[in-house]
C-alpha cells in the first residue's frame, strides 16, 4: 500500500524542504547526474551558481497542494561552457538538498535553452518544488 499525505501535510513538508534553502543555491552541472544527491560530484562542471534569495520560494500550497513556487527570477552569469544536465540544490552551508534533471521541456528544470556559455546569463524564470503525495 502507498502511503498518501494530506493536502496541509503535503503543504507543511513542501514549506520545511524549501525553508532550507533560504540563502542557498541552485547550482547548474554539465556531465552525468550523480545516482542520489549524496553522491560527490567527480568529473561534472559548475556551469552557474545562483544564490538564492532570502526567501526563495513561496507558501507551497498557493497554487496547487504540496508545490511551493520559486520567488522572483534568478540570474546568474555563468562561471562555465557546457550542456546543463543536472541541478542541485544546497543549503548556505552547501548541504545538498535535492537534484534534478535539466532540459528544455519536460524534466525537472527547464531552460530556454541548456548550452550554456561563460559570462552568459543564466535565467530561472519558473521553478516549482513539488512535494510527492
Amino acid at each position: 500500500m502507498t502511503l498518501k499525505l494530506a493536502e496541509a501535510a503535503r503543504n507543511a513538508a513542501s514549506d520545511a524542504v524549501v525553508d532550507l534553502l533560504d540563502l542557498g543555491h541552485l547550482i547548474i552541472y554539465d556531465g552525468t547526474e550523480p545516482a542520489t544527491p549524496e553522491t560527490g560530484i567527480t568529473t561534472q562542471n559548475v556551469l552557474a551558481d545562483i544564490t538564492l534569495p532570502a526567501t526563495a520560494f513561496g507558501a507551497a500550497g498557493a497554487t496547487n497542494p504540496g508545490e511551493a513556487e520559486k520567488a522572483g527570477t534568478w540570474t546568474v552569469a555563468a562561471t562555465g561552457t557546457g550542456t546543463a544536465t543536472f541541478y542541485r540544490l544546497t543549503t548556505s552551508a552547501s548541504g545538498v538538498i535535492a537534484q534534478g534533471s535539466v532540459g528544455t521541456s519536460g524534466e525537472d528544470l527547464n531552460l530556454s535553452a541548456t548550452a550554456i556559455t561563460t559570462g552568459g546569463d543564466v535565467t530561472i524564470s519558473t521553478f516549482v518544488h513539488t512535494q510527492p503525495m
